[in-house]
This record gives C-alpha cells, structure tokens and sequence, in this order.
C-alpha cells in the first residue's frame, strides 16, 4: 500500500492516521544501509518485515518472501 496525500494551501500538512501498517515488504535490491534503517524505525512496533528475493533453483523467474529479523 502506498498513501499519498495532496491538500491545498490552506490546510495543513499532517494529517492524524489511524492506519497501522501488520508488515513491509522490502525490495529484492534495497541497500542494507536502507534495510536496516527500517529494520531500525519498526523494531518496536509489532510489525513484520519481509524481503523479496529470485529464487536461483527454480527456472521460472518470480519474486518471493522471506521473514528477515
């Protein structure tokens, strides 16, 4: 999910959500400075972190999951 926002000039810019993210879903290519930013901004907060991956066995290239700690 991606939520993108646009508001004119009067109002203001944050707006309070009450939407909770249960997991993120990082790239098969992110850098691990990235990764571990993250992995860093949802230590505590219950949510699961997944990276996706090609696997190098299976002929069919397709994008996979894996829980990462």
């Amino acid at each position: 999910w991606r939520l993108i926002f646009t508001c004119l000039a009067n109002q203001p810019l944050h707006k309070s959500l009450s939407l909770k993210p249960k997991a993120i879903y990082l790239g098969s290519q992110i850098s691990n400075i990235n990764k571990q930013i993250i992995k860093k901004l949802v230590a505590d907060k219950d949510i699961l972190i997944y990276e996706m991956y090609v696997d190098e066995q299976n002929c069919k290239y397709a994008l996979n999951y894996r829980p990462i700690s």
